[in-house]
C-alpha cells in the first residue's frame, strides 16, 4: 500500500507540473488595455487566488494580460472561467454595480435577430467590442443581433464598450444631474426606456439625470424610447433633400453635435430620417 502511495504521489506530481504550463498556453490572456494593467495584480474576473486585485470588473476581461499571465504562471491565481466569475464594482472605479455572473445576461438588452447578418456567429452590435465582434458595424444593428450577442458575451469574447473611448452612446446628450432624482440609481429622463427606469417620469427631467442614465445606457439597462418625449409630435417631413441620409441632418429648424455645417432653407423638412434619428439619439433638438 506505501509503495502504491508513492508511485501514485510521483505520478499525481508529474501531472501537476505539465498542468500549469498547458494551461496556461489555452488560456486567452487577451492584451493591456485595462487602466489597471500592469499593477501587479490580476484584474481580469475571471481568475481568483492571492495575486487577484480586490476590485474586479466586466470591463477588465482579457484587458490585464501581463500581470494575469505572471501570476498564473507563479501559481498565484487560478483560471475559473466566465460561468464561475461574479465581478465586483467600487463607485471609485465604475459607477455601475455589476452584481451577476457572467453568463446571466438579465441586465443586457441583446434586442431581437432582425439584422442580416445574424446568426452567423459574429457579434454585428456596435454597444459591444472584443475579438468575437464582426469586422464592420452599423448603427442600423444595436439590439438587432441577439443569439449571436449573448452567445460571445456568455463567452466572455466581447463585452460592452465602457465609457472610456466609448462609442455606444453615438454622441448621446445625457444632459447633467441637475434632476431631483439624479444619482439615485435609476434613470428618470423620460427619452428612455428599460428595466432601469424609474417607476414615475416627468418631463422636466429630461437630460437632467445624466450618471444614472448613462451608467444604465451603457450597461444595456436602458434605451433610447421610440416615441414619447424623443420626437414623436414633431413633423420632420420627409427625405426630398439632396443630402437626406447622409447621416447628418440638413433641417435648419434643428442646433447640435450632428448637424451638417452647411444648412439651407430649402432643406427645411426635407432631411426627415436623419434628423429623427439625431434627435432621437439628443444629438440635436429644436431651435428654440
Amino acid at each position: 500500500m506505501r509503495k502504491f502511495n508513492i508511485v501514485a504521489a510521483l505520478a499525481f506530481s508529474a501531472t501537476a507540473l505539465a498542468t500549469p504550463a498547458a494551461a496556461q498556453q489555452a488560456i486567452d490572456f487577451g492584451d493591456d488595455s485595462s487602466d489597471w494593467a500592469n499593477d501587479g495584480e490580476c484584474d481580469d474576473p475571471r481568475f481568483e487566488g492571492d495575486g487577484m486585485a480586490e476590485i474586479l470588473l466586466s470591463e477588465d476581461v482579457r484587458s490585464d494580460a501581463s500581470d494575469c499571465s505572471a501570476l498564473h504562471a507563479a501559481g498565484k491565481i487560478t483560471y475559473i472561467g466566465m460561468e464561475n466569475s461574479v465581478p465586483s464594482a467600487n463607485t471609485a472605479r465604475n459607477t455601475v454595480a455589476v452584481t451577476l455572473r457572467w453568463a446571466d445576461d438579465t441586465t443586457v438588452d441583446f434586442g431581437d435577430d432582425s439584422s442580416e447578418w445574424a446568426n452567423d456567429g459574429e457579434c454585428d452590435d456596435p454597444r459591444f467590442t472584443g475579438t468575437g465582434m464582426a469586422g464592420v458595424l452599423l448603427e442600423e444593428d444595436t439590439r438587432r443581433d441577439a443569439t449571436d450577442c449573448r452567445t460571445l458575451y456568455a463567452a466572455g469574447s466581447i463585452r460592452l464598450r465602457g465609457a472610456a473611448g466609448s462609442t455606444s452612446t453615438g454622441g448621446l446628450d445625457f444632459g447633467d444631474d441637475s434632476s431631483e432624482w439624479a444619482n439615485d440609481g435609476e434613470c428618470d429622463d423620460p427619452r428612455f426606456t428599460g428595466t432601469g427606469m424609474a417607476d414615475v417620469l416627468l418631463e422636466e427631467d429630461a437630460r437632467r439625470d445624466a450618471t444614472d442614465c448613462r451608467a444604465l445606457y451603457e450597461a444595456g439597462s436602458i434605451r433610447i424610447s421610440a416615441g414619447g418625449s424623443t420626437g414623436s409630435s414633431i413633423d420632420f417631413g420627409d427625405n426630398s433633400s439632396e443630402w437626406a441620409k447622409d447621416g447628418e441632418c440638413d433641417d435648419p429648424r434643428f442646433t447640435g453635435t450632428g448637424m451638417a455645417e452647411t444648412l439651407l432653407a430649402e432643406d427645411s423638412m426635407h432631411d426627415a430620417s436623419d434628423c429623427r434619428t439625431l434627435f432621437n439619439s439628443g444629438s440635436i433638438r429644436l431651435i428654440d
